[in-house]
């Protein structure tokens, strides 16, 4: 919809009135507000690509799954799920081990904003968050299945933990420090 400005007549000629000058100025203000609000959407995803998978569902519905999984995967540090849902899940659980290895009061808070039991919280603060107090990154591991699920043939993952009791292939040792594939 595009502005026109309002039109009186005066003797004959077409002038532009007072209120509609404010009026016009009102609606670039909040065309301008509009841009601004969506600016950080747009700079969020500048320089990095964004999340394309969106599992037909909304952005709430969404959201509320990967909060879930990622519970569940601080609870069980092992789960089993489809591989598209495990690679989106993977950013969300290397970010609360950052949290945790941090352990901040602010940290916590931003941890309990996506983990949704207090179980959960205390375990990735007082035993996932030591466990990588030495690793600078690559917590967790997707491990894709032979067999696709059976009624829809979706590809099956595991994502899991590294470093754990149990897990399903035993990590790399660390390269040493300035050794770039020697």
């Amino acid at each position: 919809m595009m502005w026109t400005p309002r039109v009186l007549e005066s003797s004959g000629a077409q002038e532009r009135s007072l209120s509609s000058a404010k009026e016009a100025m009102m609606f670039w203000r909040q065309a301008a507000t509009v841009v601004s609000r969506s600016a950080p959407w747009q700079l969020a995803t500048r320089g990095t690509k964004p999340n394309k998978r969106k599992f037909g569902r909304t952005w709430e519905h969404r959201l509320a799954m990967l909060r879930n999984m990622v519970t569940s995967l601080i609870n069980h540090e092992r789960i089993r799920t489809t591989t598209p849902k495990a690679k989106s899940l993977q950013p969300y659980a290397e970010k609360l081990i950052k949290f945790a290895k941090r352990g901040t009061i602010h940290d916590k808070n931003l941890a309990a904003a996506i983990v949704r039991e207090q179980g959960a919280l205390m375990k990735l603060f007082d035993v996932l968050g030591p466990r990588y107090a030495g690793r600078s990154g690559g917590y967790t591991r997707v491990l894709k299945l032979a067999e696709n699920r059976k009624g829809d043939n979706a590809p099956m993952a595991y994502i899991e933990f590294i470093d754990r009791d149990g897990e399903l292939r035993v990590p790399r040792p660390p390269r040493a420090a300035g050794s770039l594939g020697e």
